[in-house]
């Protein structure tokens, strides 16, 4: 008899003991905004008649006994921003319908026994900030668009990082530095070629050779994962309010030949990973709030010209094989 509740927009009955299933006459509320059923003893299946509520934001029927397949109907909540489903007995696969919902913020369907592999259309979700999979028996491994998002563990099925895509490494680092709120982040994580996105440098073949977002208002840490693109040449991040530790994960890219991080406010030592940049020629550190001495193995930079490292706080002296590439006012170390 609640479905003849045709006015009804909220709908909460959560942590009791309801049990038997969820009445299907539940779809006929158009106007229901947010449907709450968690932590009860419901059973049953999930009715595909909730597919209707077009007009739903929030749909919660985690913690039951639900059992069969997520309806694919589902992917009719034009307006959802919660869908959270977990603490189930659910099966079978994740409906590629569920790609459709595209105001979609939060996806929750961990803690079921679903299983194959995440559909590829979850990767058109572009306002999803949580995407919660584990305890299920997925396989494959989550769309690029989305691994910064989800709590899945997926080392064990995506490549290792060395073979990681470049747009899933652009994708991380754009949301590690609040990309929806850079000066300029045109085409970024969309469907164009990375040619086309604002601040890339790439070439025939697609691979990213230069990054460069100077004075672009990006904040946050630089993520680790930005050492995995591997052809990069160029990396220019001056004057940005980025802040922490310089990844020693830099070092890994092996083709650099300019890194600039001036003006922003980077602390902590100085990585001694970025020793193994042999093709590097110049080094920009200047003007942070970098601490610590000059890791000795920048000694090893063969092909290093330029050297910027005041403005800082470090101490201690400048490795001796630099001591034509500095350039300011350091004491230099013994041979």
């Amino acid at each position: 008899e609640l479905g003849n509740l045709a006015n009804l927009e909220e709908l909460w009955i959560t942590s009791n003991q309801l049990s038997g299933e969820i009445p299907p006459e539940l779809g006929s509320l158009f106007n229901l905004e947010m449907l709450w059923l968690t932590d009860n003893q419901l059973s049953g299946t999930i009715p595909p008649e909730l597919g209707n509520l077009s007009n739903l934001a929030v749909l919660g029927i985690g913690n039951n006994r639900l059992r069969g397949e997520i309806p694919p109907e589902l992917g009719g909540l034009f307006n959802v921003v919660e869908l959270w489903i977990p603490g189930n007995q659910l099966s079978g696969t994740i409906p590629s319908e569920l790609g459709d919902l595209s105001t979609l913020e939060s996806l929750n369907l961990s803690d079921n026994q679903l299983s194959g592999e995440v559909p590829h259309d979850l990767g058109k979700l572009s306002n999803l900030t949580e995407l919660m999979i584990s305890g299920n028996q997925l396989s494959g491994c989550v769309p690029r668009e989305l691994q910064h998002v989800t709590d899945w563990l997926i080392s064990d099925h995506c490549p290792p990082p060395e073979q990681t895509p470049a747009h899933a490494v652009l994708a991380a680092f754009y949301h590690a530095t609040d990309g929806p709120n850079w000066r300029l982040n045109d085409n970024w994580l969309s469907d164009e070629p990375l040619s086309q996105w604002h601040g890339l440098r790439v070439n025939t073949e697609g691979r990213v050779l230069g990054l460069a977002l100077p004075g672009n208002r990006l904040s946050g840490e630089i993520p680790p994962m930005l050492g995995n693109l591997s052809s990069l040449e160029t990396l220019i991040l001056s004057d940005n309010p980025l802040r922490g530790e310089i990844p020693p994960e830099l070092g890994n890219l092996s083709d650099l030949t300019l890194l600039i991080l001036t003006g922003n406010q980077l602390s902590g030592m100085i990585p001694s990973e970025l020793g193994s940049l042999s093709n590097l020629r110049s080094l920009y550190l200047d003007n942070n709030q970098l601490s610590g001495e000059i890791p000795p193995e920048l000694g090893s930079l063969s092909s290093l010209t330029w050297l910027e490292l005041d403005g800082n706080q470090l101490t201690g002296c400048v490795p001796y094989e630099l001591r034509e590439a500095l350039k300011g006012e350091f004491a230099v170390c013994a041979p």
